[in-house]
């Protein structure tokens, strides 16, 4: 398809999708927290099945009750019954005698202390001794600070981050995190993929019954009865809201040979010229090039965000000896429900039963739109001239 710069190397259509695991090896903290046992009997709870009415079971007081985001009711832990305060303390600890121990506690901690050395003589032999042991480490930390200082040096640090890169070139010194006995055979550079970061993607996933291997005893003509059929791979999936409980996705299908079509089309990278914005009324007006989508069913599926980069899929060029990748908004599972009569005249308004497509060259406003999202990945390729 065409685009603003030329010069683009090819890259090859087989996705794989990953998953970004994190591990965490920090050991356990040396102070767990310490779980307290409240003295509680069964007896103090006898009397609350009492307080609660048949009339307050049988009618909903949802409306009176206000809930945080969690499905909660706010606690006043301050408050609770049958304990005097939250510690145990009467009156929160107020006008309680301290401690004679704990009298340092009050003291004030930048107050210094003044003493009399008749009183403590031992202080001015440690004084001398703690002297030394200042004087002492100075040659040895001197190497040290250097050594700190060229680690924090930008040339230090550019130097590191370039021997990395000549490193990974090396696939003996590769060697995997976890599983010691993996060797590697060859070494991709891993790259986003900045021309199709201008778009969503999503991973879509047929579940249950919707699954395309219950397909395969399927004996009708349009059953889709592989994940390679092109009709799948060029299908069109539409979200309708019917209200705020209910989502449902409506899937479109093309004929066998339309899809065979737009699959060429969509794998073609050959660049050709932008069309004219007054040239886009005379393509829509050519049936020649319409391509029909006809709605086959509506399925269950609600579109879940996922975690930024938590899941990529990733395209390996084997010409250039690059991995590259785009980063995957959320998934959508499809499963095949049952509508309720009363929402049918709801979903037909709003659903369409045929959509159609016209796959053409992108006008030069719309390519000045795509390259200002581009931008922001990758202004060297796809910023303005200024």
């Amino acid at each position: 398809m065409s685009g603003k710069n030329g010069g683009r190397t090819t890259k090859s259509n087989i996705q794989y999708v990953a998953k970004v695991r994190y591990s965490n090896n920090l050991p356990p903290p040396s102070c767990p927290p310490k779980l307290l046992k409240e003295d509680s009997t069964d007896e103090d709870g006898n009397d609350l099945n009492t307080l609660v009415s048949s009339f307050f079971r049988k009618e909903n007081f949802r409306n009176l009750i206000r809930l945080n985001d969690d499905l909660g009711m706010p606690i006043n832990l301050v408050s609770l019954p049958d304990r005097e305060t939250m510690y145990g303390l009467k009156n929160n600890g107020v006008n309680l005698e301290l401690h004679p121990m704990d009298q340092l506690i009050l003291s004030d901690p930048n107050r210094t202390i003044k003493t009399q050395s008749q009183s403590v003589g031992f202080l001015r032999r440690t004084q001398y001794i703690s002297s030394d042991i200042q004087g002492l480490p100075n040659k040895v930390s001197a190497p040290l600070k250097v050594k700190k200082e060229d680690d924090l040096d930008p040339r230090t640090q550019l130097k590191q981050v370039e021997e990395t890169f000549n490193q990974s070139g090396d696939i003996l010194t590769i060697k995997h995190p976890t599983k010691k006995n993996l060797k590697a055979k060859r070494v991709w550079n891993f790259l986003p993929d900045t021309s199709m970061l201008d778009q969503t993607y999503y991973d879509v996933k047929f579940m249950s019954s919707a699954s395309i291997s219950k397909n395969k005893h399927d004996k009708s003509k349009d059953a889709i009865k592989s994940i390679r059929d092109p009709r799948l791979l060029t299908s069109i999936m539409r979200e309708i809201d019917v209200n705020k409980n209910t989502k449902l996705m409506s899937f479109y299908l093309t004929d066998e040979e339309s899809s065979k079509i737009v699959k060429e089309k969509i794998e073609d990278e050959t660049e050709n010229a932008p069309i004219d914005d007054n040239e886009l009324e005379e393509v829509l007006k050519d049936e020649s090039k319409k391509l029909v989508y006809r709605k086959q069913r509506e399925y269950d599926g609600q579109v879940k965000p996922l975690e930024e980069l938590r899941q990529l899929a990733i395209t390996f060029d084997e010409k250039t000896k690059q991995a590259y990748y785009i980063p995957i908004s959320g998934k959508i599972e499809l499963k095949k429900c049952r509508i309720d009569p009363v929402l049918l005249p709801t979903i037909k308004e709003l659903s369409y039963d045929q959509i159609n497509m016209y796959i053409r060259e992108p006008t030069n406003s719309e390519i000045e739109r795509r390259d200002a999202l581009r931008s922001e990945f990758d202004p060297m390729e796809f910023g303005t001239d200024e």
